[in-house]
């Protein structure tokens, strides 16, 4: 049982064992200083009576002078008692001592016992005697006669003698510190083990957790409550963390099932660039399954996607972007995550669903250009049958057939237009030195007659010294052309009014008109394609639903923005933010 517990009982044995020495060592000294101080006090008091003895039997010879009778009596009484008697006059003068002739003594006048006797007190020191050349204890008692001091009577015992006293007391001490600590010793053993049996069975118990095994029960009803209470604890804690672990187990499989099922690639990287994590379909992805520990350059071989990361990593937000990978165009999202101190990335193939989207293009595209010659055609023998006919009944149908002849021949321009700006190679920036004023009112100017028919005001305002800017003076044309044309259908009193500022490092443009506004739950759809807010109301002014659309296209390919704010019957305001230098 000892071995079992050797370390944790060594530890608390010691410990004990130390203090116990520790304790046992001052009180034992403090016991002999003690002692000895109470033995030197006795001492001192038995000087003391027996110099006032001393006094009683001589003080009569002392009067009278009778040095020899008092030499004789002190010779005697230090027999006797076995300790030193000497008799000093008031001025130092040594007239009797037991050991020592006293005619051969010298003055003792500066003694500290007999100026301590001369001042009327009982004097006491331990010092040298230079006459016996031995360590002495002095008790000096004052002699007065009439209240009047007139010698010292002066009893001294070896030094040696107290020691030798001492010293057993010292033996005796030492002896009762021994036996103490052996007692002691057993009593520490004996709760160092009671300790360390519970210590120890904790200890081998919490190792067997920290192993993963949580199938422990710990019984333990003898000892302190706090010892007891303790391991009921720690059972209640290994039964709490066997089910967090049965829990967390299960949704990390449950997770990893989820992930693994999950058709879009997905990575985790660490900070450094480093693949900690993946699942099968990014494996499938870059045909690799040795990614871990990785870096995603080298797996994933992208310039594009370098960049991306470079320029977007350190903001901690999500970005997305467009990649192709081993003829795959793969839709990427980069989220950042907190607890990696990383990015989780997700790849979606989305190849096919951009060769659908090509094809549709390319279908709208192709069937614009075929629909245009014949609806130009249709346009132009309308219009000469109007010229011709005489039969108002008959014009009014052609005059219909004009309308939606038109109207389909802007719907065929305005995906021609739009088709044009998806393309890759036309949505290039042709740069150029713009003058905003001169662009807007060449627009208003094309406008002119239609504002002037309906009884329009036009308003036109700008700040002071609106600089030129470089943008694409096209792209700029088509934003304002689609704008004011919307604003001028779409109002039929009131105003129009054009606000142009320079705000630090770009240019707004307010479009605002008192039309008929649009709904609140249409607004966040009018750039969808042939999305129209009320299809009565576009069919009699002419509307496509492709004109926002083209809007919006251009808005984002000069690197702004547009917001719309609008109330149903009050009107419509279109605020446009663009750069004044797009390259920066």
């Amino acid at each position: 049982m000892i071995v079992k517990n050797k370390p944790i009982f060594i530890s608390l044995l010691l410990q004990y064992i130390l203090l116990i020495i520790i304790i046992v060592s001052v009180l034992s000294f403090i016991a002999y200083q003690i002692i000895k101080k109470n033995y030197i006090n006795n001492l001192t008091n038995e000087l003391e009576n027996e110099a006032l003895i001393i006094k009683d039997l001589t003080f009569n010879d002392y009067i009278n002078n009778d040095v020899n009778n008092i030499n004789n009596k002190v010779n005697q009484l230090g027999k006797n008692i076995n300790k030193r008697v000497t008799i000093i006059k008031a001025d130092g003068t040594v007239i009797a001592d037991s050991e020592k002739n006293y005619f051969d003594m010298e003055n003792h006048i500066n003694r500290p016992e007999i100026i301590q006797a001369m001042n009327g007190l009982v004097g006491s020191s331990i010092r040298f005697s230079n006459t016996l050349k031995l360590n002495m204890l002095y008790v000096a008692v004052p002699i007065k006669n009439n209240e009047e001091i007139i010698g010292v009577y002066r009893v001294s015992v070896w030094l040696k003698d107290i020691k030798e006293v001492i010293k057993g007391f010292k033996s005796k001490i030492f002896l009762l510190a021994i036996v103490i600590i052996i007692i002691t010793f057993f009593l520490a053993y004996i709760i160092s083990l009671r300790f360390a049996r519970p210590i120890k069975m904790l200890t081998d118990a919490s190792e067997k957790v920290s192993n993963g095994n949580f199938d422990i029960t710990l019984f333990y009803k003898k000892g302190a409550d706090e010892i007891v209470k303790l391991v009921e604890n720690f059972n209640n804690m290994t039964l709490k963390l066997k089910n967090y672990f049965t829990e967390l187990n299960y949704e990390k499989e449950e997770l990893n099932s989820i992930i693994s099922s999950t058709k879009g690639g997905i990575i985790v990287v660490d900070k450094k660039g480093k693949i900690i994590r993946f699942n099968k379909s990014f494996s499938d992805i870059v045909n690799r399954k040795d990614v871990v520990d990785k870096y995603y350059w080298e797996v994933i071989r992208d310039s594009e996607l370098t960049d991306f990361v470079k320029k977007n990593g350190s903001d901690n937000k999500s970005h997305v972007k467009e990649i192709y990978l081993n003829d795959k165009i793969l839709f990427c999202s980069m989220n950042y995550l907190l607890s990696k101190d990383g990015f989780v990335f997700i790849f979606y193939d989305i190849t096919n669903l951009k060769n659908l989207e090509k094809i549709k293009k390319d279908f709208v595209s192709n069937v614009s250009h075929e629909l245009r010659t014949p609806l130009t055609a249709i346009k132009g023998f309308t219009e000469t049958l109007l010229e011709e006919e005489k039969n108002k009944k008959k014009i009014n149908y052609i005059e219909i057939i004009k309308r939606h002849t038109e109207r389909l021949i802007n719907i065929v321009e305005d995906l021609l237009t739009l088709s044009k700006l998806e393309e890759e190679k036309i949505n290039t920036i042709n740069l150029e030195k713009i003058n905003l004023t001169n662009l807007i009112s060449g627009v208003l100017n094309i406008f002119y007659e239609k504002i002037n028919k309906k009884r329009l005001d036009i308003i036109f305002k700008k700040g002071r010294n609106i600089k030129e800017i470089y943008s694409d003076s096209f792209k700029l044309e088509q934003i304002l052309l689609n704008l004011i044309d919307n604003a001028v259908k779409y109002t039929d009193k009131g105003k129009i009014e054009i606000k142009l500022y320079e705000s630090d490092d770009r240019i707004d443009i307010t479009i605002m008109d008192t039309g008929i506004g649009i709904p609140e739950k249409d607004i966040s759809r009018i750039f969808e394609r042939f999305y129209v807010v009320d299809s009565s109301r576009s069919k009699k002014n002419g509307g496509t639903g492709l004109g926002l659309s083209i809007v919006k296209h251009n808005i984002l390919l000069l690197n702004g923005e547009i917001n719309v704010v609008s109330r149903l019957g009050q009107g419509t305001v279109f605020t446009i933010k663009i750069p004044k230098n797009i390259i920066s």
